[in-house]
């Protein structure tokens, strides 16, 4: 079932008031959310750097070289599953 015209008018109003108020909530809104494009660049260079830091940290005893390298472990874990996440689907109106 199609708008009528007022019900369209109503809409486009509550829509340029809605990015007039608040802007960054209307461009998610209408675009999705913005998703940052080197994304898995960066975890695969985490996941691929951690393990050698851990390891030679633990072969010189440097505490702080194997604390980074459990940081970009971790790190690179959670942005491989925040990517690997599927996106909503969006309800109609």
């Amino acid at each position: 079932m199609g708008l009528t015209d007022k019900e369209r008018r109503t809409l486009d109003d509550l829509a340029e008031n809605l990015a007039r108020d608040h802007p960054h909530l209307a461009r998610e809104l209408t675009r999705g959310p913005v998703v940052w494009p080197y994304r898995r660049r960066l975890a695969s260079t985490l996941l691929i750097a951690a393990p050698p830091l851990i390891v030679l940290g633990f072969m010189i005893l440097q505490t702080l070289v194997v604390t980074i390298g459990c940081l970009a472990l971790i790190a690179g874990t959670i942005l491989v599953a925040a990517g690997s996440r599927r996106p909503r689907r969006k309800r109609p109106l």
